[in-house]
């Protein structure tokens, strides 16, 4: 909670199209990280350590890293859609 109530406050105050930004730069980032992985690393079977909604993440290290940006990138543009309507 703490750590979240950080991040909140050094956005507060910036626009929708700066939050965007935000987001598009750090896909960006994430994805040319993914893109350094080498294949071997990528296609290997992994198990997170962390659950969604009770169910255990797993399969190739690639589709746990897209399933789990996906869901957290979605989740902050849903809020972001919530903040604006």
């Amino acid at each position: 909670d703490q750590f979240n109530a950080q991040q909140t406050a050094t956005r507060e105050g910036k626009t929708p199209a700066d939050l965007l930004d935000e987001i598009r730069s750090n896909l960006t980032r994430d994805v040319g990280g993914i893109e350094k992985a080498s294949d071997d690393l990528l296609f290997k079977h992994y198990k997170a350590p962390w659950d969604v909604e009770g169910a255990a993440i797993e399969g190739t290290v690639a589709d746990v890293i897209v399933g789990s940006l996906n869901r957290h990138y979605r989740g902050h543009l849903d809020e972001l859609e919530a903040a604006v309507s």
